[in-house]
């Protein structure tokens, strides 16, 4: 059986979030990791081509919108969607057609 009480005051004693996570920052890699860009440039480098994408009335659309249009069209019916969906979530054991 636990002792929850020095259970207790060992988390009163460990460090809080903020020193975790000064102490993260402290550690962490400086610059840029697996892309050789770092997390800025890369979000930069992603806006750049949503404005650029934007500017040239090109449809921009994640990729639950495009599934969520793909499942709405008219040659796919409603157990069709409702089966993938549910198959998707895990939610259903069935499979999809």
């Amino acid at each position: 059986m636990s002792d929850w009480k020095a259970v207790a005051e060992a988390a009163w004693r460990a460090p809080g979030w903020r020193e975790a996570a000064e102490e993260y920052h402290r550690n962490r890699p400086k610059g840029p990791l697996v892309t050789g860009r770092t997390f800025e440039e890369t979000c930069r480098l992603a806006d750049g081509k949503l404005a650029a994408d934007r500017k040239a009335g090109r449809r921009v659309e994640s990729a639950e919108i495009l599934r969520a249009r793909r499942l709405l069209a008219d040659d796919v019916s409603f157990e069709r969607a409702y089966a993938e969906i549910n198959y998707q979530r895990g939610s259903d054991k069935a499979e999809p057609r």
